[in-house]
């Protein structure tokens, strides 16, 4: 309560991540003791909503999700979600298995593989498509729910989304412990 009447009083944008329905998002987004999340993170939603105070999805397309495109869009329209972000999810990781960072040099390099759980390029694009192609209101809250992403693809490095763009602007990631990132794509010990 007191966190979302601060957000809201003080015209903080706050991006929630959800991966879309609970058994989807609780694939890989556990608590700290290795439980489900998507219960306290839909309580956040819906306190930060009885607050007024102001949001938008940051919803991560991983491997599992981005088959299920549908679900995924039905699942955040109706907990009431007006803006969404379709960020996708494209780790490295070494030959120890530990998260990689940003690939430096040859990205296909022998020492950084992409991960089990990032998206395939095809699935993404595909997500996107069933999504944009489906019929529903994608314009409500007078935002389209893909075109942050659709119009980031087309603009390249004048884009919001970092993914398309060759430089960062202002706007940082804070973890849940306290840790402050210059961007939610770049929350690696390194960039901290």
């Amino acid at each position: 309560e007191k966190w979302a009447r601060f957000l809201s009083r003080h015209n903080f944008l706050v991006g929630p991540s959800i991966d879309g329905p609970p058994v989807l998002h609780d694939r890989h987004r556990r608590d700290r003791r290795g439980g489900p999340s998507s219960t306290p993170v839909i309580a956040a939603f819906e306190l930060l909503r009885a607050h007024d105070a102001e949001f938008n999805v940051l919803k991560i397309v991983n491997r599992d999700n981005s088959r299920r495109p549908l679900e995924v869009y039905r699942f955040l329209r109706d907990i009431g979600v007006t803006f969404m972000q379709f960020i996708p999810v494209v780790e490295r990781a070494n030959a120890d298995g530990r998260l990689a960072g940003p690939p430096r040099g040859r990205p296909d390099g022998e020492d950084q593989r992409v991960t089990p759980w990032s998206v395939r390029p095809d699935h993404y694009g595909r997500f996107l498509c069933a999504i944009s192609t489906s019929g529903y209101d994608t314009t409500w809250g007078g935002s389209s729910s893909n075109s942050s992403t659709c119009n980031s693809a087309v603009d390249g490095w004048t884009s919001n989304a970092v993914h398309f763009r060759r430089n960062l602007r202002p706007g940082l990631a804070v973890e849940h412990n306290g840790d402050v990132f210059a961007c939610d794509h770049y929350v690696y010990p390194e960039h901290r």
